[in-house]
C-alpha cells in the first residue's frame, strides 16, 4: 500500500472511532506513526467525524420522523372509531386510554427530536496529504 493510500486509510479508520493498535494491524503501520498522523491529519479526521455522525443524526431524525407520523396516524384512526362508536357499552375508557398513551410517546418523541436545517451547506477544502 502506497504511503498515501495508507494515510487516507488511517484518516477513513480514525473517523470511524478505530483504536490505534486496530489500525496498525489493519494498514501494517507503526503505533507511533499512527499517532504522529493523529496529530498531523486531526483537522481531516475531525471533518470526517463531523460528517459521518451529522449523517447518523439525520437518518435517527428521519426514522423518529416516520415513528411519529405512524403514531399520528394511529391516533387518528381511533379517534375515528370513536366517532363511528354507538358508546352504550363500549369501554370509552380504553378508546381515551390509547389515545393519552399515544399522545404520551409522540410528546416524548418531540420532545428528543433535534433540529436540522436542511439549508445547511458544508464546503470543506480538499485534504492536502504530504508525503
Amino acid at each position: 500500500m502506497k504511503k498515501g493510500d495508507e494515510i487516507m486509510k488511517f484518516i477513513e479508520l480514525r473517523a470511524n472511532f478505530y483504536s490505534y493498535d486496530e489500525i496498525a494491524k489493519q494498514i501494517k503501520v507503526s503505533k507511533p506513526t499512527l499517532i504522529n498522523w493523529s496529530v498531523k491529519y486531526k483537522n481531516e479526521i475531525d471533518k470526517l467525524k463531523f460528517l459521518k455522525l451529522d449523517a447518523l443524526l439525520r437518518a435517527f431524525n428521519e426514522v423518529e420522523e416516520l415513528r411519529l407520523e405512524y403514531l399520528l396516524k394511529l391516533k387518528n384512526k381511533i379517534l375515528d372509531e370513536i366517532e363511528k362508536r354507538d358508546l352504550k357499552g363500549v369501554r370509552f375508557v380504553d378508546l381515551l386510554t390509547a389515545i393519552e398513551k399515544i399522545d404520551a410517546k409522540i410528546n416524548k418523541i418531540k420532545s428528543h427530536s433535534c433540529e436540522t436545517d436542511e439549508d445547511i451547506n458544508i464546503k470543506l477544502p480538499k485534504m492536502k496529504i504530504e508525503l
